[in-house]
């Protein structure tokens, strides 16, 4: 999936999750809010109920395999996990082979579950 199509898929999850899941005020560059740089694919998202939200996909930034990554993001669209300072994605799943098809939901008390393939 090429990055402009990342970033679209990206916006629409997140309209959709501002529209349906609760009110937001979020203001969404017009291209989306890029999670990560590189090769994605299968994104999902999850309201992280204070405006923002947690997004998982697919990412291919070792060029061997597919693993699975996530960031949280504000109600602005800004990264919110750093590591010394730089907007960092959390590995989530990294072991040998792919890993494929993550979904994550909220458990309606502040956490998140995350199932991959």
């Amino acid at each position: 999936m090429c990055r402009q199509q990342f970033i679209s898929l990206l916006v629409l999850s997140l309209v959709s999750c501002a529209v349906l899941a609760r009110p937001s005020h979020a203001e969404w560059q017009v291209n989306g809010a890029p999670a990560s740089e590189g090769n994605q694919a299968t994104s999902t998202i999850v309201s992280d109920d204070a405006g923002g939200a947690i997004v998982t996909w697919q990412d291919y930034r070792t060029g061997t395999n597919w693993d699975i990554y996530a960031q949280r993001l504000d109600a602005a669209g800004a990264p919110q996990w750093f590591t010394n300072g730089v907007a960092t994605p959390v590995a989530v799943c990294t072991a040998p082979n792919d890993q494929s098809y993550p979904t994550i939901v909220s458990d309606g008390d502040g956490g998140r579950h995350r199932h991959l393939e």
